[in-house]
């Protein structure tokens, strides 16, 4: 049994946790029989400075080296954390413009370090093939996926290169090691151990795809052996508490009233497709269809806009992201800015300072900006704002400012403030994002941002002036690009502006700040507007959290959904209930 002192080259000042130690010692044994793994620990368990502690006991036995891919938003913060509790390990970073690349290329060999860090964007791009090749020229002894639940899918390219990499063992850290449904968790079973598990085979196939409370009995003893997985509620007696709330939302009349067009519009388009299909199936001759029916299929108001590049507009997911921003913002379609007039200014002024290139027509122009949501042509308001006409276009503060969510955080967040809380606030959209930046500006609280804009070298320095400032009130985050690897303790607050699909990408934004270090007890508001598509995504989002609960917990049943079937059940439900508003 293995302890702290056991592990050469440690920060003298690093504590581990007992159950830690225990972690270590788990990845350890595999280690001496060759076995891969996922540590598959709770979010904000500390699963990082338990690789890194392992990695210094593997480093004083084995001259290999070892290669660690994270996710860019969190390169920076591992570099800092292995330098910070094992000082004594050489670490590189293989990242950067091509310039510093190719200068890692000619300075790095074998023997110079212990760790290379690096990122999976390289296992992406079809272009970064020379960096692949020089990656896999080294041997590893072990290579360790942060975040590895992102090689989830067998069949994309990023498996499939990272898979090529010589390496003697492998290690996937996940805290949501199953975010779907468990054919994902066959793909990092066959990642780590492609012998035994082949993710080609049809009877895995057909067994990771049962639907009996047995298979997940089977899975779970199989698993059993190659996963650990530990709970804050159950190794951390100190931890504080975290309290979910769900705040329903109700939509005020104006937000309904564009949510129901996009309902009413849909019924409209998709009744007119059936009358043309109709009329060709009923003649042998071509017939034009009539002038009301060309009213229907191409007249609908342009509150539903299917958004730039997007040909049919009455598709499930057109449809469905029309209905998902309209119970977030009504802005984020477009319905303030109807009159041809006015798009015609818009097209003119962009047009005239090479908005879209110098080689894009008017014709061209207008094209693109018909698919622009009311926020995005405000947005080019602001940004064209020394144009007297592009001035006096922009949005009024009150529709800026209206909707039911809105409406919520101008009630809850002064309380936060007064109490003497600070805030995390997450939005899957960056669009989003720019709206709520709006909100925080008018009413008075000072925030930061990152998202997946945000360049690598920023995030750290961002993260780090929230936590060192408590005058800063409020962190806006993207869902994903904000929601892994991150630290942000200071904060004792979690609003979920929009729930994802996946309950797991939510679970990561929540555990931001729910992890070793947080002093205080930790409360996540989620926002769902009440009798909306919102609702439906938070039905299912909790079904999907059952499922990871029952493959890697308890006894329970497993669901099948996918998003695309999710996005038809609930469409289907949406405007088969629909009830038009009765006229006043």
């Amino acid at each position: 049994m293995l302890t702290q002192k056991d592990i050469p080259g440690l920060n003298p000042s690093l504590v581990l946790q007992p159950y830690q130690v225990v972690g270590i010692n788990w990845l350890y044994l595999l280690y001496q029989h060759k076995v891969s793994a996922v540590l598959a620990d709770e979010m904000g368990l500390g699963k990082t400075v338990q690789t890194i502690a392992f990695l210094a006991m593997v480093c004083s036995q084995m001259k290999q080296p070892h290669l660690v891919i994270v996710p860019s938003s969190v390169l920076s913060n591992w570099k800092r954390e292995i330098e910070r509790f094992a000082p004594t390990l050489r670490v590189r970073t293989f990242h950067g413009s091509i310039d510093e690349r190719n200068l890692i290329m000619d300075e790095l060999q074998p023997g110079t370090f212990d760790i290379l860090l690096t990122t999976y964007t390289y296992f992406e791009r079809d272009s970064a093939s020379e960096d692949r090749k020089f990656l896999r020229s080294f041997s590893y002894g072990y290579l360790v996926l942060d975040e590895g639940h992102t090689i989830k899918n067998s069949n994309t390219s990023r498996f499939k290169r990272i898979s090529a990499l010589k390496t003697r063992n492998r290690l996937v850290l996940s805290g949501t090691p199953i975010q779907n449904n468990l054919s994902e968790l066959l793909a990092l079973l066959s990642f780590l151990m492609p012998t035994i598990f082949n993710h080609g085979s049809d009877e895995l196939l057909e067994f990771f795809g049962g639907e009996e409370k047995t298979s997940c009995s089977k899975i779970r003893r199989i698993l059993a052996p190659f996963i650990l997985r530990r709970l804050k509620k159950l190794v951390l007696a100190q931890m504080v508490p975290k309290t979910e709330v769900v705040q329903n939302v109700k939509m005020n009349a104006h937000q309904l009233a564009v949510y129901n067009k996009v309902i009413e519009t849909t019924l409209l388009r998709k009744e007119a497709k059936k009358g043309v299909s109709s009329a060709s199936d009923s003649t042998t001759q071509r017939t034009k269809p009539s002038r009301e029916m060309k009213l229907l299929m191409g007249r609908a108001p342009s509150t539903i806009v299917p958004g730039k590049g997007k040909n049919d507009p009455t598709s499930d997911s057109n449809v469905f992201t029309l209905l998902r921003k309209a119970a977030n913002h009504p802005v984020l379609l477009r319905q303030h800015y109807e009159s041809p007039t006015v798009m015609e200014v818009f097209a003119r002024h962009l047009y005239r300072n090479g908005e879209f290139g110098t080689e894009c027509s008017l014709d061209m122009v207008k094209n693109e900006i018909e698919g622009y949501s009311d926020f995005e042509l405000h947005q080019l308001c602001l940004e064209y704002a020394h144009i007297p006409e592009m001035l006096a276009l922009q949005l009024p503060s009150d529709k800026l400012l209206d909707s039911g969510k809105f409406d919520l955080l101008r009630e809850l967040l002064p309380k936060l403030k007064a109490e003497k809380h600070r805030v995390l606030i997450f939005s899957q959209w960056t669009k989003m994002l720019d709206l709520l930046e709006t909100f925080l500006i008018h009413t008075n609280h000072r925030y930061t941002r990152l998202d997946g804009s945000t360049d690598i070298e920023s995030r750290q320095s961002l993260i780090d002036e929230y936590n060192d400032d408590p005058n800063i009130f409020c962190f806006l985050l993207s869902t994903r690009a904000g929601g892994m690897g991150i630290n942000l303790t200071a904060a004792d607050t979690v609003i979920l502006h929009d729930l994802d699909f996946n309950p797991t990408i939510d679970a990561q934004a929540m555990d931001r700040c729910h992890r070793i270090g947080q002093t205080k007890p930790v409360t996540v508001y989620k926002l769902v507007t009440e009798e909306s598509v919102d609702k439906s995504i938070f039905d299912i989002a909790c079904r999907k959290t059952q499922l990871n609960e029952t493959v890697l917990g308890n006894l329970g049943k497993k669901s099948r959904d996918t998003q695309t079937a999710d996005i038809q059940a609930i469409l289907t439900s949406v405007l088969s209930s629909y009830q038009p508003t009765p006229a006043v």
